[in-house]
């Protein structure tokens, strides 16, 4: 009885080797086959990812120009705010200011209501704090 008992388990053993040795050949096979599809992949990928990366490059250099040109537009307003700034508290401006007063003056005996309306519409109103105090 033994004897049977031995030769059970030997046969058992038997099966199990062929069994391991047979899902080793598979994980083999596999890993073979799972490394083609990464080389072929990787080939096939090649072309696509250079374009991408060329394309954040040129992605990259356009926003830097971009914001080169910001910058520049800014400080472009800046100076000419600061400009329309200077001029509008200079003498040149109430000159401007009185030489339109002495035309309106002079125009405004002859000129018609049509015209005189939009002289008027065009010269502008003093600020209230402009107006001296009373």
């Amino acid at each position: 009885m033994s004897d049977t008992y031995l030769a059970v388990i030997a046969g058992a053993v038997v099966v199990i080797a062929a069994t391991q040795v047979a899902v080793v050949i598979v994980a083999v096979r596999a890993a073979l086959q799972a490394r083609e599809i990464a080389r072929r992949l990787e080939q096939e990928m090649g072309p696509v990812l250079a374009q991408v990366r060329s394309m954040s490059a040129d992605a990259a250099r356009s926003a830097a120009l971009i914001a080169v040109q910001a910058e520049r537009v800014d400080q472009l307003t800046g100076r000419v705010t600061h400009r329309i700034d200077q001029f509008s508290s200079s003498p040149l401006r109430e000159g401007l200011a009185l030489v339109r007063t002495i035309v309106e003056a002079l125009i405004g005996g002859r000129a018609t209501g049509t015209e005189a309306a939009s002289e008027r519409r065009r010269t502008p109103k003093p600020a209230p704090d402009d107006e001296p105090p009373v």
